[in-house]
């Protein structure tokens, strides 16, 4: 036999909008909305259909502050945001029309626009980050194409050669104890990493300082490898023949290597 839900108590929490409500079965936690939404007051009778849509809306109300405060750290991309109510939502207890509800009540308060967060992500990232990189990361939150290339073209092509100097810069400082060549390509692998265009990244390249500080590191290396060949049963031309090519796997040219060769010996 099915038992109607009577409303002992309703009580508001200090200090919140919340209020706590007692029934002739179990506690609940509801918000004013619901409360005045529903008229759930004291000593009001609610039968069980009726009741299970008031917790329905508890849960949704719920579920819609959740969504806020995951939003209140950072702006979110809308397909961001679905993803998040399906995570909250492991149980699927709600509807797709109450899910699409959430989403419409968002964009209204203008708390999901994909335009305004994708210009955002550039402005971002456009400091030490590549049209690709940039165009790519949209994608993977979903949005438009359209919106995509509309934000794409604010980072023109100058843009990202005048940022991609200064980052190459800035890391070639860091690698001046590497050879030309080694610099050249370890730039190369960073500026592809960071979604700058093959195109462009020739022109930064061309543009950039290069320092090569190598001769040091250089002398550096063959003691190092003659010391390790020298419990080696090899000829003197084997032990020559392999540091020359260990040296020049690292990037330094042949010619440096004789020389610091002769020097040393």
């Amino acid at each position: 036999m099915k038992c109607n839900i009577i409303i002992e108590s309703v009580s508001k929490r200090k200090n919140s909008k919340k209020y706590d409500v007692i029934t002739n079965d179990e506690s609940y936690i509801m918000s004013e909305d619901t409360i005045i939404k529903f008229q759930v007051f004291k000593g009001k009778e609610f039968s069980e259909s009726e009741f299970k849509k008031i917790i329905y809306d508890v849960k949704l109300s719920e579920y819609f502050n959740k969504v806020l405060n995951y939003l209140s750290y950072s702006l979110r991309s809308e397909y961001e945001i679905n993803m998040y109510i399906n995570k909250i939502d492991s149980e699927k207890a709600l509807k797709i029309e109450d899910k699409n509800m959430i989403i419409n009540r968002l964009k209204d308060l203008n708390y999901i626009d994909d335009l305004t967060y994708s210009k955002q992500m550039l402005d971002y990232y456009k400091d030490n980050k590549g049209r690709n990189f940039i165009k790519n990361f949209l994608k993977e939150k979903r949005i438009d194409n359209s919106i995509i290339e509309e934000v794409i073209s604010l980072y023109s092509d100058s843009d990202e050669i005048e940022v991609g100097i200064k980052i190459s810069n800035k890391y070639l400082q860091t690698i001046r104890k590497y050879p030309f060549r080694k610099q050249r390509q370890m730039l190369m692998n960073k500026l592809i990493r960071s979604g700058f265009s093959q195109s462009n990244i020739h022109k930064i390249s061309e543009n950039s300082i290069f320092e090569d500080d190598s001769k040091i590191t250089l002398e550096k290396d063959i003691i190092k490898l003659i010391r390790k060949l020298e419990k080696k049963d090899i000829s003197d031309y084997e032990k020559k023949k392999y540091i020359v090519s260990s040296l020049m796997s690292k990037g330094y040219e042949f010619r440096d290597i004789n020389e610091a060769l002769k020097n040393i010996e």
